[in-house]
């Protein structure tokens, strides 16, 4: 039940279907500024995840999209991120993975974008 006091509200989804794990998540600020005539509310963050094996190969990515006024301060914006990574046991018991990471921000959430990359190597002891 929603209540007047109430700040937010979301849903998730969570499981395992052959062999693929997935999560998506969905929420909505119901204090957000009300909108402006012919413009929507911008007040939701949505974020999705998926992850796999492929043979010997961990697979796995995640998108999230956070609008404009979901949080309401001013130094938090609208982004858009898209992660995904890859892992393998390599020789040896040493597992070596990989990340790519791209974030971009703003009120088209194409702007100020980041683009990061990490190669990974551990060993078990």
């Amino acid at each position: 039940m929603i209540t007047p006091e109430a700040k937010a509200v979301g849903a998730g989804i969570y499981g395992k279907v052959a062999g693929v794990t997935y999560g998506g998540n969905f929420a909505m600020n119901l204090k957000a500024p009300e909108a402006t005539e012919g413009e929507s509310r911008q007040n939701t963050v949505f974020d999705a995840n998926v992850a796999f094996d492929v043979g010997p190969l961990k697979l796995d990515g995640k998108y999230i999209r956070q609008a404009e006024n979901f949080v309401a301060t001013a130094d938090v914006h609208a982004f858009n991120s898209i992660e995904a990574g890859v892992a393998t046991d390599f020789l040896l018991g040493i597992d070596l993975g990989g990340r790519f990471y791209r974030k971009s921000t703003g009120e088209e959430a194409n702007e100020e974008v980041l683009n990061a990359y990490l190669l990974t190597a551990k060993k078990r002891l």
